[in-house]
């Protein structure tokens, strides 16, 4: 079975995606959850992992939990250096940088 593992700080939005069935597993983060808490989706199994709420998401505490093979998200400035990738490319894990995303 395919799935959507996803997370937002709006209840509404998690009701939202969860009202579309069984393929979709989204949960509440809490706007005052620590940034380890708010990041831990990052390290779900899954195929993409796409960064869409907050820049600077990937760094080196992030990218070493990643267990997607591509990275592809529409939120700026995802690396919290734009001039290191934290070893996906060694990873493996294809990245798509977000101007390249958003285009």
């Amino acid at each position: 079975m395919k799935k959507i593992v996803a997370s937002d700080i709006d209840e509404g939005r998690v009701e939202a995606a969860n009202a579309l069935g069984e393929r979709v597993n989204a949960t509440r983060v809490s706007p005052l959850a620590t940034l380890e808490e708010k990041n831990a989706i990052l390290g779900e199994e899954c195929d993409i992992v796409s960064p869409c709420g907050f820049g600077n998401v990937l760094n080196a505490t992030t990218v070493p939990t990643i267990r997607a093979k591509i990275v592809c998200g529409a939120a700026n400035n995802q690396l919290e250096d734009p001039t290191d990738d934290y070893g996906m490319k060694e990873k493996g894990i294809l990245y798509v940088p977000d101007y390249v995303a958003n285009r």
